[in-house]
């Protein structure tokens, strides 16, 4: 078979051409790799970079290798050779994929999901759980889940989900497209939706930041509230808490917000490069960069706290969860640390590429990556339980949300994946186990 790189190294350095002299202009930028190429190039290579993939000039040609799109079916045969060889060769399970959808024009950069105007499940051992064994999709008595997509053609995808299980083993699904917002002029790369304040389990508004804006939406109306100006570059990231909104931005900074005036509150000063990711807890904000360095801030005096240092490449991801801090590195792996010492107290290894996004929940990280897999880890003791193959581009965003997991990708679609046995497994009582032991 003809090497399927063979006739790509002149893209490649091209590619690389263009990375160096962004980075040699004091700002480390990258191509985005999930858009056509034309003539050997990127349609806007010259013109706009992405903070989802900035990098350091070590190590870009090799990822661009991986994502120049081709229609050769060596190419093609090379890469599903090559992700089923290396699947093959570990022995864990495989996620079930319930449904794909497509609504995008160009790659889902996030999502967010919650319950859209009922009061959720029942609980498991409720009356009114034994009495609804199965739940039928098209009944309108069915709890309705509200789900939102960001994307790289500069919308955002509102869909109504229904899931509901058929019987043990199976799950029924129907998702419908519902409205398309548009307001945005850049990349949607964060959003989050708000919940009732009178009722938590209930969609009350969006807010979504891409451009060098924040908005904030009614949903039900398709319309933007408000439209927040501070940031001197895109907003990448973004979280809400209550009445107040923190973003993260190519310009190095995190500015909060007061939701209900509009207001910018205060600028937090500290990282030497793009800011991907944030979370947020009462106390403090946790921001990760590509300067490779994750800082903690106190919200009551906007200091840093603490500086964690220890990935080798750009933190793309981080989530807060049961005093410890989880993060996901362009250097293929995630980092558990611990929040007083803000020292690394494990890490997970599996991904083939760099890490994009990760949800830590019921004692497991779910985490998407450049390699177009998820992987499902148990926190305990840091193995990989299950893999979720199916996108045919990289995932940028996933949550996992009422036994379903949502993932985003540069296929442009969206996937609903089954992991009802992991997230909604109850513990076994403490009699069975002493049986088991015995």
């Amino acid at each position: 078979m003809p090497d399927p790189l063979a006739g790509r190294l002149k893209v490649c350095f091209s590619l690389a051409w263009h990375h160096l002299l962004y980075c040699t202009s004091g700002l480390s930028v990258a191509i985005r790799p999930t858009d056509t190429l034309t003539d050997g190039l990127q349609e806007h290579a010259c013109c706009r970079t992405t903070p989802r993939h900035a990098s350091s000039c070590h190590g870009f040609l090799l990822q661009s290798q991986r994502h120049i799109k081709s229609d050769d079916p060596s190419w093609i045969a090379f890469e599903r050779q090559q992700d089923k060889a290396h699947m093959a060769s570990e022995d864990i399970k495989n996620g079930k994929c319930v449904g794909v959808y497509r609504g995008h024009e160009g790659t889902v950069y996030s999502l967010d999901v919650h319950w859209k105007n009922s009061t959720g499940p029942n609980r498991p051992g409720s009356a009114a759980a034994k009495t609804r064994k199965k739940v039928d999709p098209e009944d309108p008595g069915s709890d309705t889940v509200c789900l939102v997509t960001g994307s790289h053609d500069q919308s955002i995808v509102v869909w109504e989900v229904q899931a509901g299980q058929m019987n043990k083993a199976e799950m029924a699904v129907k998702v419908e497209q519902v409205k398309r917002l548009k307001a945005h002029t850049g990349d949607v790369y964060a959003l989050e939706l708000i919940t009732d304040p009178e009722n938590h389990r209930r969609v009350g508004g969006m807010v979504s930041g891409g451009d060098y804006t924040i908005r904030t939406w009614n949903t039900e109306l398709g319309t933007v509230n408000q439209t927040l100006h501070g940031h001197t570059g895109y907003v990448a990231c973004l979280k809400v808490r209550g009445k107040r909104a923190f973003s993260g931005s190519w310009d190095t900074t995190i500015r909060s917000w007061n939701l209900e005036t509009g207001k910018g509150m205060h600028v937090f000063k500290g990282h030497k490069n793009i800011v991907n990711c944030i979370d947020v807890i009462d106390t403090d904000i946790f921001s990760g960069s590509w300067d490779m360095t994750i800082i903690q801030w106190s919200r009551a005096t906007g200091e840093p706290v603490h500086i964690y240092k220890g990935h080798t490449d750009g933190v793309q991801c981080i989530q807060y969860y049961e005093d410890h801090l989880y993060s996901g590195s362009m250097d293929k792996t995630i980092r558990v640390w611990n929040t007083k010492t803000a020292k690394t107290t494990k890490t997970f290894r599996g991904h083939q590429g760099g890490i994009e996004c990760l949800h830590v929940v019921n004692g497991y990280c779910f985490s998407g990556s450049y390699d177009k897999m998820i992987r499902c880890f148990k926190i305990d003791s840091g193995d990989c339980v299950m893999l979720f193959s199916g996108h045919t581009d990289g995932v940028y965003c996933l949550k996992v949300f009422a036994g379903v997991l949502f993932s985003g990708s540069g296929d442009k679609s969206v996937r609903l994946w089954d992991v009802r046995d992991l997230v909604l497994a109850r513990p076994k009582a403490w009699w069975k186990k002493l049986i088991c032991c015995g």
